[in-house]
């Protein structure tokens, strides 16, 4: 900021300060100690926000919440906090599956509001409804950003069977269409509908950047939590925002091409997420025959493999998303997100080309700038899929910026800017850029 005072010019510099700490101690309490260790010496005073990300590791025992307790017994208990569970993470350190990582922000260039919406299964619309009104309440700017994180998909319970991503059953099928919105909205177990939310909110923040994530587990989708404050929900959606002046941006890269394998969905079903036919054939068998998989393929594990045969749905008022094929229930297919339109395609992707795209992002965001800080939401399946080259990708990240970067591995990444739009999905990396 440049003051001017009777032809004297006063340079006034803005703090932007972050600090991220990582700990792999299986004790909720020493790792977030040790966490805060590392990062808090990076503030010149107490953090204006935190974001808290953890693996699944620590549910037993209440760990979540004695990791949130530990803390505000060490950050004022008025600090603002978001994050949630997440399948991984990466940031100056390293790459890790399996660990606690957090992040204190200290700026006076900045001003924070809090949203948070529950029960987002059974009422998309108010959870998110409820979560902007929040915000609305504290804001008195149009620029910044926000960061979201919800719950993402749950496999369903059903009877008998527990949870499974895959039911060949006849008659199972039958009970599990039946049941449903009985898990949907009172077990509160099935898609995430993370769509609706993050079409409201920013729908009434149309001028604010978003960057969002899906909290998940280590891919099993059998659970996930969300942390608000000093508090944790497996059902909820919540926002950061930041007002600030300092530029931000948004970019989006997968890695991903077309196949040139179009597909035609001729029915559909479930509120426009599930696919019932493709090609006038049943859903599922008319994907395993144009892919070449066997049926055994449909198991507990195949979310590791559907990841590389993501779709696009294209043409006349489609937004271009990538999505993976969600639940298989008999001969349909359970899509994460609705169907825009009849018409998607395969897309195709090798190692080398998900690891580049990681790259082109972060090449891409700075744009010939020295970012302040990157926030990146990455699609959970990625450390799976890469193993080893996750290592590499790190080292080229930090190689090219020199600020403090923090990627989570996540189930389901959306960006959002007034040009862009909201552009949500699978199988892709997405970034924020403070510049």
């Amino acid at each position: 900021m440049i003051l001017y005072l009777k032809n004297v010019v006063i340079l006034i510099k803005m703090v932007f300060e972050i600090g991220i700490g990582t700990s792999q101690n299986w004790d909720p309490k020493k790792a977030i100690l040790e966490a805060i260790k590392q990062a808090k010496p990076n503030l010149s005073k107490d953090p204006s926000f935190i974001l808290f990300f953890s693996t699944i590791h620590y549910e037993k025992n209440k760990g979540f919440q004695k990791a949130l307790d530990t803390i505000y017994s060490q950050i004022p208990k008025k600090t603002p906090l978001v994050g949630g569970t997440v399948a991984g993470f990466m940031n100056d350190s390293g790459t890790y599956t399996q660990g606690i990582t957090l992040l204190l922000c200290y700026s006076d260039e900045i001003k924070i509001s809090l949203g948070v919406g529950r029960n987002v299964r059974r009422n998309p619309k108010k959870a998110a409804k409820n979560c902007t009104k929040m915000i609305k309440k504290n804001i008195k700017s149009t620029h910044g950003a926000i960061f979201s994180f919800y719950s993402s998909a749950v496999v369903p319970i059903y009877p008998l069977l527990g949870q499974k991503p895959v039911i060949t059953s006849k008659y199972l099928s039958i009970a599990t269409n039946l049941f449903y919105n009985f898990s949907l909205k009172i077990l509160q177990k099935g898609i995430d509908r993370s769509d609706e939310c993050l079409n409201y909110i920013t729908s009434e923040l149309p001028e604010f950047k978003l960057i969002a994530g899906g909290c998940t587990d280590d891919v099993k989708q059998k659970m996930n939590k969300v942390f608000f404050n000093n508090s944790l929900s497996d059902n909820a959606i919540v926002a950061l925002v930041i007002e600030t002046e300092i530029e931000t941006l948004v970019q989006e890269t997968s890695g991903f091409k077309l196949s040139g394998i179009k597909l035609s969905i001729t029915k559909k079903g479930k509120e426009n997420r599930s696919l019932i036919q493709i090609n006038n054939q049943p859903a599922k068998q008319e994907f395993l025959r144009i892919i070449g998989w066997p049926i055994e393929y449909l198991n507990d594990y195949v979310f590791s493999k559907i990841f590389w045969y993501p779709v696009k749905f294209c043409g006349n008022g489609a937004n271009n998303l990538i999505q993976v094929f969600g639940l298989f229930v008999q001969n349909e297919i359970i899509m994460p997100y609705k169907i825009e339109n009849d018409k998607l395609e395969i897309l195709t992707a090798d190692g080398k080309s998900i690891l580049a795209a990681a790259i082109e992002n972060i090449n891409i965001a700075q744009n010939n700038k020295s970012p302040k800080f990157i926030f990146v939401t990455e699609c959970a399946l990625r450390p799976i899929l890469l193993g080893h080259k996750l290592h590499q990708e790190q080292q080229q990240i930090k190689a090219i910026i020199k600020a403090p970067f923090l990627s989570i591995f996540v189930a389901g990444e959306t960006i959002y800017d007034k040009q862009k739009g909201l552009i949500y999905g699978n199988s892709t990396f997405k970034s924020i850029v403070f510049n």
